[in-house]
């Protein structure tokens, strides 16, 4: 299994890296741009052979939608919010990696779509916007909010590359937190703002 930061090196370099790899875990969420590195590291993985693959993306692909069921199982619809341009990439990253494993059908490919990952002292892209946003409260109540640890997230690829997992799954806790309680335990303000002006606000 080779793991690797496509970010700082070229297509060669890339391609370098990987020969004989027959395991490669690509971090798709990791990145608010991600679309152009899983271009990269699936062209490379196409000429390295790679025997599995697991792809770590987000839940964000569902879309905040008020009509999503909660909780949402993995197998409900991919429909990412159009505004919301890193939730349509990752969409965007997941019909690429459907397309590779159907061009490579003795390969074993799984999804994982994490809630929004923290761990102390590192937050992550998403759980910092999350952040920047929660003192603004938008409309007349906010959804229920999951995360996940790191380490549960690195022990679902564990998992994923030792059963050969195919196929997407979410990777989430079993219950989730109300916005309502998350905002008393950061500590933000109470007062509610009409949804046209929380979107400028925040």
């Amino acid at each position: 299994m080779v793991g690797v930061d496509s970010a700082g090196l070229d297509d060669d370099e890339l391609k370098r890296v990987l020969a004989g790899a027959e395991v490669l875990v690509h971090l798709a969420a990791e990145t608010d741009a991600p679309l152009e590195p899983a271009r990269r590291v699936l062209e490379a993985a196409s000429d390295a052979a790679v025997e599995r693959l697991v792809v770590v993306s987000s839940a964000l692909v569902y879309g905040a939608w008020p009509s999503n069921p909660v909780p949402l199982t993995d197998d409900a619809a991919l429909r990412p919010n159009p505004d919301f341009l890193p939730a349509v990439a990752l969409g965007e990253v997941e019909r690429l990696v459907g397309d590779w494993a159907d061009a490579h059908p003795s390969a074993t490919v799984a999804v994982l779509r994490t809630a929004v990952p923290v761990a102390e002292g590192a937050t992550g892209w998403l759980g910092d916007m999350l952040a920047s946003v929660r003192g603004v409260p938008v409309g007349e109540d906010d959804p229920p909010f999951q995360f996940v640890h790191l380490d549960d997230v690195a022990s679902a690829v564990a998992v994923a590359v030792e059963s050969r997992l195919t196929g997407a799954a979410n990777v989430a806790p079993e219950g989730w937190i109300s916005g309502d309680d998350l905002r008393a335990l950061a500590g933000g303000p109470r007062v509610r703002v009409p949804f046209h002006l929380g979107e400028r606000l925040t």
